[in-house]
């Protein structure tokens, strides 16, 4: 937003005319549908990122955003888009609200070039356990979190959406953060040449795994690998793998895992016996539930 001490990722690649022109076509489409507004919303506050803009409308008195979301439809008509291309959003802190537009023909295109050179990359490294971008936001900043502290994630997306590209980037940044003797790879995907180069990579604890029994086999290891370090850590008088490794000697600290199954729903599926489905999808749950504590952390896909 407005006033953060970073620069966005990258200067907008757009006419500003542009953006006056939606917030005209914003507000008369709001006045058409009796939205009163406090003031039209302002060029010169909108947030413009890679693929919205976000305008501030500010309501009168009495006026309901329930009314304005209700008319979604009719707004993304006179704007010429499609209803789902519309987020509304309260902002009791800005006193606002938050209108998301599509800006076809004012999007641009953020390199990963773009974010290792951008403030946050340092800040993230130093900062957050295992931190990877998870996208822009709609003031073209970007938005970091810790794998760690989440300590799994669940990335969905139809067809074309781009979660490979996103499992690359999410990849590509925790190695550039941490070497082998800190972070292993496990891969599972039935597309193993989306992630052949991260497989050749010192990182890696294997091959990628590609059919459905060795993807139980890999998850049914880290549980017994998960089990076998709950067991030392607890030994050690240690409530997890962050007290652990602080107070191991050289050569005794634990790497943590990142586990990426991608296709899990394909997975799942694939097995035709249903003692077998809910053994593989038992022991995922498993993992889900302790495995935090023994730094090895899921990527579902």
């Amino acid at each position: 937003p407005k006033g953060s001490q970073d620069p966005p990722i990258k200067p907008p690649q757009h006419d500003p005319r542009e953006v006056e022109r939606l917030m005209g076509r914003l507000s008369r489409a709001l006045r058409g549908h009796r939205i009163r507004l406090v003031s039209p919303p302002d060029p010169e506050e909108a947030d413009v990122g890679p693929r919205w803009v976000r305008a501030y409308v500010r309501l009168e008195a009495g006026q309901s955003i329930r009314a304005l979301r209700n008319m979604s439809e009719d707004i993304a008509r006179a704007l010429g888009t499609l209803t789902s291309d519309i987020h509304i959003t309260n902002l009791p802190e800005r006193h606002a609200v938050g209108i998301d537009l599509p800006i076809r023909g004012l999007g641009y295109r953020v390199d990963y070039d773009d974010l290792l050179v951008h403030p946050s990359w340092e800040r993230a490294q130093k900062g957050m356990i295992l931190g990877i971008p998870a996208g822009i936001d709609g003031a073209g900043m970007p938005v970091w979190v810790g794998l760690a502290e989440m300590p799994h994630m669940l990335v969905g997306g139809t067809t074309g959406s781009g979660k490979t590209v996103f499992l690359r980037t999410l990849l590509l940044s925790l190695i550039l953060q941490q070497g082998p003797d800190a972070l292993r790879l496990a891969l599972s995907s039935g597309k193993p040449m989306d992630f052949r180069p991260f497989a050749t990579l010192p990182h890696a604890m294997g091959e990628i795994v590609q059919c459905p029994e060795d993807a139980r086999d890999l998850v049914y290891d880290l549980a017994g690998e998960m089990n076998a370090r709950i067991k030392l850590i607890d030994e050690a008088g240690h409530d997890d793998i962050s007290g652990f490794n602080a107070n191991a000697g050289e050569g005794e600290r634990m790497p943590r895992i990142v586990a990426v199954l991608d296709e899990y729903g394909d997975t799942v599926m694939s097995f035709e016996d249903p003692g077998r489905r809910r053994s593989f999808e038992s022991c995922v749950g498993r993992l889900a539930q302790k495995a935090r504590a023994a730094g090895i952390h899921l990527v579902l896909c």
